[in-house]
């Protein structure tokens, strides 16, 4: 898949891709065991955070910190749209991009039109080497629906997750 910028991403297996009216690529992937979404954006993820949900707990209103637990100021948050929640991001390191990722976010399934509770698994990447061609990456998966117990990620989830971190997915 080529994207504006020069970028070359090699992805098998995905399913619809569209352009998006701000500036991303976004296709669907049709794994085996579950489907997700993924969207490419030609910026640094500086550009892209703020309107893909991830912030910066430092930048938020005093009324959004006083949401989640205190944190560090440079710690990521994520804020799920439909229910204005937010959660707190964790960082690794997945081969040459940093990762932050929510794995039990209460969201909502609007693929039949009613607004379905489920929790999704959501993930911004940003590669290592900051020299290298502007690119970001967000992915978002409905990992498990109806929603388990509040709070705690079922064995299937972690399944998912972990299917999802896995080369060749």
């Amino acid at each position: 898949m080529n994207l504006d910028g020069g970028i070359k991403i090699d992805i098998a297996n995905y399913g619809h891709r569209r352009s998006s009216l701000d500036g991303s690529t976004c296709v669907d992937f049709v794994g085996e065991h579950f489907p997700f979404f993924a969207c490419f954006f030609t910026k640094r993820f500086r550009e892209t955070a703020e309107s893909n949900g991830f912030f910066r707990y430092a930048d938020l209103s005093e009324e959004g910190k006083r949401q989640i637990q205190p944190l560090s100021p440079d710690a990521v948050v994520y804020a799920e749209g439909s229910y204005s929640w937010l959660y707190q991001a964790t960082r690794r390191e997945l081969g040459e991009f940093s990762v932050y990722e929510t794995d039990h976010v209460l969201c909502r399934n609007d693929s039949t039109g009613i607004g379905q509770p489920a929790i999704c698994y959501v993930a911004a990447l940003e590669p290592l080497n900051k020299g290298s061609q502007p690119l970001s990456i967000y992915i978002t998966a409905i990992i498990e629906q109806p929603p388990g117990p509040a709070g705690k990620t079922s064995s299937v989830e972690r399944q998912r997750i972990d299917r999802m971190n896995r080369p060749g997915f």
